[in-house]
């Protein structure tokens, strides 16, 4: 293969002794490869050091110097064997090599002992295309905003600047005599600078669309343009601009272009698969070329015009003969398209030939309905989830053994060793691999991990039957660690960091496994169809058991791509500068979703809240699966967010809690759903970042009569968070937790939990164990408030004791109505109870602590039917197809989405929860909803 990944550039500078050329590519891969090009073979000489990111340009000055955008290193290349690549002591004019890609920084290295010799840091966003000034003493970068930054190649330090307009440069060419340069812009506008004088000489408006590709001819009156609006172009660029020719043709972007050295023909490629060769005086196509199966990203000639060089997205580099246009090599023909992937496509199962382990074109294809995959994610320093090849990764299917099969007959079990020893014993031989296995076998850590990283399996299908007895569930799994969210835990900071990563106190999920976390580095799929778990179990029983030689052998193929890599601050960076390579896709999104904040009664800018004067109480609202849409979170989420809008039902029915009160009360309520805080907390954040910069819930505008009371630390009296308010058994045993550093260390927080902690136990009929001083907190969202501001008096109120959690499926997909802790919960009837009498301890407490001064209170009861239809629709109802959501005008929409069908999750929809709040408290909501990022 020439690449691993998509090739995205190419040049092709001449040997020293004038015999040999060498041809450059570099590719999503991160890679730079160097190729000799003799008697018609393409050989790799050498591969560079690799970027973190694709290379997207190359390019060589006329005395052989490279480019390929920000690195340098000093090369003399030499090869002991004289018989292949480039032959001992030969090399390249010139002495340096610049390679790099969306890292933005340029370094220098020594290639005779590695050293690094300089480097530049352009910026995150302030290189993405660039080139060498003909005589190899300056380097042009072309980036966002216009800019264009020149650099001494001597210095390296940037001499000078210009602008070109306000849209991304995605080009730049110099004419020859350095008089002028070009910049291509993706609003379809080239800018003709005077070099001397650092003006614009010519805007010309070149293309109704991003251009991709400038070139000037040798004496620097032409000038040639690619563009994605499916044209080539030649300008005059003399002393007046005129258009001299469009070359039409292309069925898609014309992604690049260059002109033969003699200047008589020039070759254009495109997103439409195919190269074409032009007369440069008759302006025609004198040949196409459609060898490609992918869009072809660039094309260069060699030094003398008699080979072309085609690259593209399905890897193959393939050069063509002048004027034979005999196609003389081509490699690589595993199809890709780049893309961010929202999506994935089925998993395909079928009959190969193990001797050549590629689908043949009339093997047995079967598509499976694998809706659940394992996805991308990325943090500030990593990434984890899955990842196959853009065109998916196949391999022969293998079954694990171990736990029972619950519906498949007498077939045998091989026992975990076996398959192990038989996976990775000669896997050049009996491999690649599909390893399909049942959960027993895949919550084993250690030996995914093996698997991943072994070389010989290309993906996993985890496998799983609904049994009718829950004893035959797992006892526990959970894909978080056994120490959730301690990156971002608030004892990390602390001066005594005991509390840290649970070295003190709790390990709060010892059934962690820490799958989440994995960077697995190939697919993972997860099927709980009974038929399609049957047609893969007959299939490898019938072809591929061990001790099966004979073909054809069960295969399968798993696709999901993602372009998203390496860590968050990458990727984000990454967004800027992939302007151009795809069509309306970005590398990667940031995670966000709608916290739910509701002040009771409303409040109003004109009468700022008081100190002491807010009683927080909040949970959260989501939770994580290592597959997409299989996370329902039921008792470590939906539970807590059943109490919330079951009391804020209650609470809608005291009128008129939605309208300013006179006189002002002393206390108010803010009811709180938070979103994202099985990831590092991203929702309880977002607000405490807010409030700590003066705009939360809103940024207050003059214009604007009608906005909510700014809120701040200081308002909060205190924060009460709900958290997993089950046991095993159902029982109505609660516990509580608080920091111990602000209550042993701020006689205020300790006196007002003090307080409250006797209201809430009174309340909660004695029901409520207190807390110890001496434990931490358990992963609460209150820890990002006290991460800003000690001094706020906290109380956590859970279901589990100081020791762990009871959940024994905390974050996981195994997290839904058919277990408790392990127990199995027939329906939902015994858990609404449970919700129901929540609400009602709560609202007691409330009465008697924030509500005082409101008569009506006493009258509002709770509705144990809201408990119940809620606990139903949040459990059970397929398609959210249930009588309380379809009363919702504002999801009526989205009920119908078939994507939003198909997580069959309506937690994840950010219109339900702030929809069903509204329906129970008022309308009066915009301001308190805030985007969680």
């Amino acid at each position: 293969l020439a690449h691993k990944e998509a090739i995205w550039c190419c040049c092709w500078p001449r040997l020293e002794d004038q015999q040999r050329d060498v041809l450059v590519t570099g590719s999503l891969d991160n890679n730079v490869n160097l190729w000799t090009f003799d008697n018609g073979n393409l050989e790799r000489h050498s591969t560079l050091e690799p970027h973190q990111l694709g290379v997207i340009s190359v390019d060589a000055t006329a005395d052989g110097s490279m480019l390929s955008k920000f690195r340098f290193w000093k090369i003399f290349m030499e090869r002991k064997d004289a018989t292949a690549g480039f032959g001992s002591g030969s090399k390249l004019f010139g002495s340096e090599l610049l390679t790099g890609s969306i890292e933005c920084c340029m370094r220098i290295y020594q290639t005779a002992d590695g050293s690094k010799l300089g480097e530049i840091d352009a910026g995150p966003v302030d290189s993405w295309t660039a080139t060498f000034w003909p005589d190899g003493s300056k380097i042009v970068s072309g980036a966002q905003n216009g800019k264009i930054n020149i650099f001494n190649v001597e210095t390296l330090t940037k001499i000078s600047s210009l602008k070109g307009g306000e849209k991304f440069i995605m080009n730049i060419a110099l004419s020859p005599d350095c008089r002028f340069l070009a910049a291509a812009s993706q609003e379809g506008i080239i800018y003709v600078f005077d070099v001397e004088t650092s003006t614009i000489l010519h805007t010309i408006e070149a293309h109704a669309m991003p251009i991709r590709k400038v070139k000037f001819t040798s004496d620097g009156k032409l000038l040639f343009s690619a563009s994605d609006d499916k044209y080539a172009k030649v300008h005059d660029v003399g002393s007046s601009v005129s258009l001299v020719a469009t070359m039409p043709g292309h069925a898609s972007a014309v992604t690049s272009l260059d002109i033969s050295p003699d200047e008589k023909k020039i070759a254009t490629a495109s997103a439409d698969r195919t190269v074409r060769i032009w007369s440069l005086g008759e302006r025609e196509t004198l040949y196409k070329f459609a060898d490609h199966s992918d869009q072809v990203w660039d094309v260069s000639f060699n030094h003398d015009g008699t080979h072309l060089a085609s690259v593209s997205e399905d890897k193959a580099i393939i050069v063509y003969s002048i004027p034979s246009f005999r196609s003389e090599t081509n490699s690589i023909m595993l199809r890709q398209i780049v893309h961010r992937l929202l999506y994935t496509l089925p998993v395909l199962l079928f009959l190969t030939n193990r001797s050549h382990a590629t689908r043949v074109q009339d093997s047995i294809n079967v598509y499976l309905g694998a809706n659940y995959f394992c996805f991308r994610l990325l943090n500030g320093t990593h990434q984890t989830g899955c990842q196959s090849p853009m065109r998916g990764a196949s391999g022969i299917v293998h079954r694990f053994g171990l736990c029972q099969i619950y519906r498949f007959g007498s077939g045998s079990l091989v026992k975990t060793q076996e398959d192990v020893d038989f996976i990775l014993k000669d896997p050049e031989s009996r491999g690649p691999f599909i390893a399909a296995m049942f959960l027993d076998v895949f919550r084993d850590i250690g030996l995914m991990n093996k698997l991943a990283k072994s070389g010989s399996v290309n993906g996993l299908l985890v496998l799983r039957v609904e049994p009718k007895d829950a004893q035959k569930f797992p006892r526990n799994f959970s894909e978080d660690s056994i120490c959730p969210n301690s990156r971002t835990s608030l004892y990390n900071g602390d001066k005594d960091s005991s509390y840290a990563y649970c070295k003190k106190g709790p390990v709060w999920n010892p059934y962690g496994t820490d799958l989440r976390m994995i960077d697995w580095e190939i697919p993972v799929f997860y099927i709980q169809n009974a038929t399609e778990i049957d047609l893969i179990t007959r299939c490898y029983e019938r072809e591929n058991k061990v001790g099966h030689s004979a073909w054809p052998f069960c295969a399968a193929q798993l696709n999901t791509f993602f372009v998203a890599a390496r860590n968050a601050k990458t990727c984000m960076r990454r967004n800027e500068m992939f302007l151009g390579l795809h069509t309306g896709d970005t590398a990667c999104d940031p995670m966000g979703d709608l916290n739910l904040l509701t002040f009771l009664p409303y409040t109003n800018k004109s009468r700022p809240l008081a100190p002491n004067s807010v009683v927080v109480v909040a949970t959260r609202m989501d939770s994580f699966s290592l597959f997409y849409g299989l996370s329902s979170g039921q008792f470590s989420s939906v539970l807590g967010t059943v109490i919330m809008l079951t009391l804020a039902e209650a609470l809608g029915r005291l009128v008129p809690l939605d309208v300013l009160k006179t006189p002002e009360p002393s206390k108010r309520l803010l009811f709180v759903l938070f979103n994202g805080e099985s990831f590092d907390h991203i929702g309880s954040s977002r607000v405490a970042w807010d409030m700590s910069h003066g705009r939360f819930p809103e940024i207050l505008d003059d214009q604007t009569l009608n906005q909510t009371a700014l809120f701040n630390f200081s308002h909060i009296d205190v924060f009460i968070e709900l958290d997993q308010l089950i046991s095993p058994d159902l029982i109505e045993k609660f516990y509580s937790f608080t920091d111990p550093v602000a209550y042993n260390n701020a006689p205020n927080v300790k006196s007002k939990v003090d307080e409250i902690m006797k209201l809430l136990n009174k309340n909660f009929n004695g029901k409520l164990t207190a807390f110890d001083p001496k434990i931490p907190l358990p992963p609460a969202s209150v820890e990002s408030f006290l991460r800003l501001n000690r001094s706020i008096p906290n109380i956590v109120l859970t279901g589990y004791s100081k020791e762990k959690f009871n959940n024994k499926y905390y974050n996981s997909f195994l997290d839904n109505q058919n277990y408790s802790g392990g127990v199995n919960v027939e329906n939902s009837t015994n858990l609404h109870k449970l919700a129901a009498n929540i609400a009602r301890y709560l609202l007691n407490f409330l009465s008697e602590y924030v509500f005082v001064e409101e008569s009506k209170i006493k009258n509002v009861r709770i509705d144990e039917n809201v408990a119940a239809r809620l606990t139903d629709c949040f459990s059970e109802a397929p398609f959210w197809n249930c009588s309380i959501f379809r009363r919702i005008n504002a999801i009526v929409s989205i009920l119908n989405s078939k994507e939003q069908k198909r997580s069959k999750n309506p937690i994840w929809d950010e219109n339900l929860p702030p929809s069903l709040s509204s329906s129970y408290v008022g309308e009066r909501k915009k301001s308190t909803k805030r985007k969680a990022f």
